[in-house]
This record gives C-alpha cells, structure tokens and sequence, in this order.
C-alpha cells in the first residue's frame, strides 16, 4: 500500500475518561492529529461517521450505550475502532461492554497486564486501574495470543514491555523503552491510547484518499509505531527531567510536573520520524 501524508488531520472521535481528556487531545495534537470530544447521544454517532477512527475510553463509563453504538457505525463504515480497557480489571460491567464492541470489525483493544488478563479470563485481577501484574509468564502469553486470534483483534498489553499481540501471528511483538517518572502521571496509558487511535486515523485516511483497502497489518504496524513513539518520547522527557533535577541546587526544581510538559513536547518532535512511512504527494 502506497503511504501519502494526507491533504488534512485525520480526526479521532474520543468517547473518553474525563479525568484525562485534556491529555488525551493534546496527545492527538501532538502528533498531527485532530480530536473531537463528545459524550452526549445522539450526537456522537454523526461525529464517528466523519471520524477516521473512534477512540473509546472505558475509564469514567460515562455512556455505555453511546459507546456500543458509536463502535457499531465505525465498523459499519470501515472506521477502525480503539478500546482503552481503563478499570475493566475490577469491572465485569466494564468488559461485557468491550466483548461487545469487539463484534465489530478493525478492533484494537488496549490495556494494562491486569486489565487484559481480566478481560481473556473474564474475571477481576485488580481492585482498581492500576495494574497488579508486573510480568507475564509464557502460558499467559500463548492464552492472549489465542484470546487475539479467536477474536480477530489487536490486543496490546501495556507495561514496562508493551506487547502486540495480532489476530493471525503466533506471538506478541515486544516493544521496550520509556521511563519510570511515567508511572508518575496520571492518564499516561489513556494519552498512549489516544496516540495509538491517531496513527490508525493517519492509516485510514490515507486509504481512503488513495483509494486503497487498509489491512489489520497495516493497522497493527502503525500501532506499533506509535507505541514505539511514546515509549522514546517518554525516555527523552524523563532524562530531561533529571537532567533539570540535577541543578536544584542552582533554585530549579524537576519531577513528574517538569516531566508532563517535556513529554508533550517531546512527543510533537519525535512524531515526524515514527511517520517516516508517509510521503509527501
């Protein structure tokens, strides 16, 4: 498939956690996407409908029911789908919602360890959205790679390694990279989600200015380039932020709030070379 730099941002329809929403469209921003966010029916399914892919997030579970058929006119359409699975590890609620989403077509559904786990095992691994599960065993990986297969998504487990595992492959792909000051800000796996959700929206607009049909591959590719961009945006804000830490003694001082500004910063700059793909017509 020819790769082209569309005429226009695509633009990402966020059904999102209110307690990161901010975040989460400056993180969209950032890397040449447009965000649109809408929590009301009935209007969210006529901006899905305009829309080159709809993020959804579970974290606040404003509207279930906005969400279910905003997921049902995406893949009518052809739009791919993005699940950020936020507190479904301690809610049954929360992934019966994402079982049905995942009906659908072009769906990828992101999470922590536990909150994917949760989700191929239907039962509560955490008691809230932070993950319990530091590290999976080889078992555990071949059931998530099945769980994809039999189910037709991308599922990516997001840690200190990210995994992707895609419908059709044997194994995950491993990503590494980051930094601990991370773990420091809150909705740092939702802005992940939504950077994934703009690359999947770069993809499915270039197919349809081209014309051409984009394949699960393609979305599974361009998921991976943005995680591999969050992964090396959050390492250079984190080595900025000890670096400005290490002059304290000079009146400055440097932790998580130094560390959400770089990483923002660092996101803008460093997402022209995870698009090196795309040319310009």
């Amino acid at each position: 498939m020819k790769l082209v730099y569309p005429s226009r941002p695509p633009l990402v329809h966020a059904i999102t956690n209110l307690v990161t929403i901010t975040f989460c469209a400056n993180g969209i921003l950032a890397v040449g996407a447009s965000p649109v966010m809408t929590g009301t029916m009935p209007e969210a399914p006529e901006f899905t409908k305009a829309s080159n892919c709809l993020l959804i997030n579970l974290g606040t579970g404003t509207d279930f029911a906005e969400m279910i058929v905003s997921a049902n006119v995406a893949s009518s359409m052809g739009i791919p789908i993005v699940v950020d699975l936020a507190g479904a590890a301690a809610s049954p609620l929360r992934r019966e919602i994402t079982r049905q989403i995942m009906e659908c077509k072009n769906v990828t559904i992101k999470g922590n360890y536990s909150e994917i786990i949760a989700l191929a095992k239907n039962e509560n691994t955490a008691a809230g959205v932070d993950s319990t599960i530091a590290s999976l065993d080889s078992e555990t990986l071949t059931q998530l790679q099945g769980f994809a297969n039999d189910h037709d998504i991308i599922l990516i487990g997001t840690g200190k390694e990210d995994l992707i595992f895609t419908a059709g492959e044997n194994k995950p792909v491993t990503l590494t990279g980051g930094h601990r000051l991370m773990a420091t800000i809150t909705g740092m796996g939702c802005c992940s989600s939504a950077v994934v959700a703009a690359f999947q929206a770069m993809m499915h607009l270039n197919g349809v200015e081209m014309d051409s049909p984009v394949l699960k591959s393609d979305y599974q590719s361009y998921s991976i380039k943005a995680l591999a961009l969050f992964k090396e945006a959050g390492k250079s804000a984190g080595q900025r932020a000890l670096q400005l830490a290490a002059q304290e003694k000079e009146g400055l001082i440097a932790g998580p709030g130094t560390f959400n500004t770089a990483f923002l910063d660092w996101l803008y700059r460093l997402a022209p070379n995870f698009l090196s793909g795309l040319v310009h017509k």
